[in-house]
């Protein structure tokens, strides 16, 4: 027999679910407005082109992962709203030709424009900005998926 002051938890009963005929639905992913800070994802980079990601050594790779670390803390209005750099985008029909037929190759066509990111001089990443997300395909190191026209010529 329990004492007085020890109390037996309350048992609470099992509720069975309602059948709706419905199934659950996930949340849709939160659209950018572009105050939230810039997050990366490598599943779309190309690791066998002429801007792949195949051939970097460990020195380049670290610059360019402190350069990701400081776009991190931008938001992405930071990044891509304030003109030229250090991102801007392009809409596919406007990429030279060998960058079109690389996406082709890739089946990244798809897309309506694609993301620059300026890490130094003439080195670039390219990739898609989805829901803030960027998404890196490309490392040019040269400039030359995009090429800049020369100035005062």
């Amino acid at each position: 027999m329990p004492r007085r002051n020890q109390r037996r938890p309350k048992q609470v009963p099992a509720v069975a679910p309602v059948p709706t005929g419905r199934e659950p639905r996930a949340l849709p992913p939160p659209q950018a407005d572009g105050r939230q800070h810039l997050a990366w994802r490598f599943g779309m980079a190309d690791m066998e082109g002429d801007w792949g990601w195949q051939d970097l050594d460990a020195a380049t790779m670290q610059q360019i992962i402190a350069k990701l670390r400081d776009f991190e803390s931008m938001t992405l209005n930071e990044v891509f709203h304030r003109g030229d750099d250090p991102g801007k985008w392009y809409p596919l029909a406007q990429l030279p030709g060998p960058a079109k037929a690389r996406l082709q190759h890739l089946r990244f066509d798809d897309a309506d424009a694609m993301h620059r990111l300026r890490v130094s001089g003439s080195q670039r990443i390219y990739g898609f900005l989805i829901d803030g997300v960027f998404h890196l395909v490309w490392w040019d190191p040269d400039h030359t998926v995009y090429p800049a026209p020369k100035r005062h010529t």
